[in-house]
């Protein structure tokens, strides 16, 4: 039987996760069915994973309490609101991490079977190894870590009297998340978003808003500037590894800088506007667009009427007609404005921070055997149609800059007008495809040629990507998945409107 990821209440740790996998879809089919991995990927993999290894704790459990009794009457000052309870403080180690995290995130497999705890090379594993503390907002319980002081302080070079300052930090941080809670209810908050748009826009501000107070923190106590500006640790760039692939690797994987960096600025902006009366206002009606918290002077509260965009996607087409008798696993999931900005970062292109402003939604569907990406289906709603030649220009160049940035790449043939058969798929305004073509290992561990195809096809303001690694589909097969999205668009929009 198989099963699929649900995705829902998504907290800020894993909302780039979708970004992530767009990226890694450059490797698609790389592993091949069994999974089979390149020894020297799987060394640096391993000495990556090294670098994260736990100390000795670094503080004990009255340690943190006592810091937790200094730190509130200074942030409830800096925040203009009072806690009404000092959150309940619990020290974990990276293995109960997870366990909050996944709580948190509510994501759920058949079985308990995740895949993003069971794939070592998912963002996922590097995302947990880079914590030091998490807020619950389910339990309202304040977890740290504090065998990762150690662990940090030997990643960034650092001198053991900054620890406690760090430490400091970090709590100041959480504790803002448990002032929050107690006035908003975040998990709730979060409950009612309909998208993830409006998650990430409400995510950028809760944490830009923490950041904004442990900086305020850090600079009453008297801590280093450049302490300060370390942290949160979210830019890779900070660290300070002499493996060079190792930088790369956290350069792709570590993505989520823009949540708090972008929010803090969002925050500024608001609180040298109108203090912290309007945050509380802005905290309680976040906004509903991430392009909001890049330029904080649009912001507005007002929800989208939003259709659900899960069920376009769903069964469109059955991959086990392929290989029979074969599990796959499926992913359903979107991305923010916020989230195309990131993936995009490195894409030499005119106007494309005003190319992304005009993508209305960005959907797509990802279908998995084991750790490996076999193809997926991408979906993206533009607000007009003058905008969809534009955005199909800067995918193409993104498709282009991916693959050819990776060890396995061989060659990529050019983009090419391709005819649909009408009893396939009626009435679009172009169809173009390309193929890539990688080396790969099969199972026999010889390396083969291993092609890639990715097809788009526009019509009005939709496009739609279906990216191949793996099932050869014909172009009629395609269309047919095309024609199906287009239908089920039209008639959800048609209901929305009834």
């Amino acid at each position: 039987m198989n099963y699929k990821i649900k995705q829902s209440n998504i907290f800020i740790f894993l909302t780039l996760i979708g970004v992530l996998s767009i990226i890694g879809f450059v490797l698609i089919g790389f592993n091949g069915w069994k999974n089979l991995k390149d020894k020297t990927a799987e060394k640096d993999l391993k000495e990556f994973h090294k670098l994260f290894e736990e100390g000795k704790p670094y503080y004990t459990l009255d340690q943190a309490n006592k810091i937790v009794r200094e730190l509130i009457p200074k942030i409830e000052k800096i925040a203009g609101r009072k806690f009404n309870k000092i959150p309940e403080i619990r020290l974990i180690n990276t293995k109960e991490f997870k366990k909050v995290l996944i709580r948190e995130t509510d994501i759920k497999i058949l079985n308990n079977s995740n895949r993003l705890i069971e794939n070592k090379r998912n963002p996922f594993q590097i995302m947990v190894k880079l914590f030091y503390g998490i807020y619950g907002s389910r339990d309202h319980i304040l977890y740290l870590l504090p065998k990762k002081i150690a662990t940090i302080l030997r990643l960034l070079k650092l001198d053991e009297k900054y620890g406690m300052d760090i430490v400091r930090i970090t709590i100041a941080h959480e504790l803002t998340h448990a002032l929050q809670d107690q006035y908003l209810n975040l998990f709730n908050k979060r409950s009612e978003l309909p998208g993830t748009e409006e998650v990430h826009a409400f995510s950028a501000t809760i944490e830009g808003h923490a950041v904004f107070i442990e900086k305020e923190i850090g600079r009453q106590l008297g801590i280093d500037d450049f302490i300060i500006d370390l942290f949160p640790l979210a830019d890779s760039a900070k660290m300070r590894f002499d493996n060079p692939k190792l930088i790369q690797m956290m350069t792709s994987d570590i993505s989520w800088t823009s949540i708090y960096s972008q929010g803090e600025k969002f925050i500024a902006h608001h609180y040298k506007k109108g203090g912290n009366r309007l945050l509380w206002k802005i905290l309680e009606n976040p906004p509903i667009d991430t392009s909001m918290i890049v330029d904080p002077k649009t912001y507005s509260p007002k929800l989208y009427d939003y259709l659900n965009y899960n069920n376009i996607l769903e069964n469109l087409y059955n991959y086990n007609d392929h290989y029979k008798n074969h599990k796959f696993t499926y992913e359903n999931t979107s991305l923010s404005k916020l989230d195309l900005s990131i993936m995009f970062r490195n894409i030499d292109f005119p106007q494309k921070s005003w190319i992304i402003s005009k993508v209305q939604h960005y959907q797509f569907f990802s279908i998995y055997s084991y750790d490996t990406l076999l193809a997926q289906i991408t979906f993206i709603l533009l607000e007009d149609s003058q905008y969809t030649s534009q955005y199909i220009s800067l995918r193409e160049k993104f498709i282009q800059h991916n693959f050819q940035n990776i060890d396995s790449y061989i060659n990529k043939d050019s983009w090419k007008d391709i005819y649909i058969n009408k009893n396939c798929l009626d009435s679009i305004d172009f169809a173009r495809q390309t193929s890539i073509t990688l080396e790969v290992i099969d199972s026999s561990m010889n390396k083969i040629p291993k092609k890639n195809i990715h097809t788009v096809v526009g019509k009005k303001n939709m496009v739609i990507i279906h990216n191949d690694g793996a099932f050869n589909l014909t172009p009629c097969d395609i269309g047919n998945i095309f024609s199906k999205i287009f239908k089920r668009y039209q008639k959800a929009k048609n209901k929305k409107h009834q």
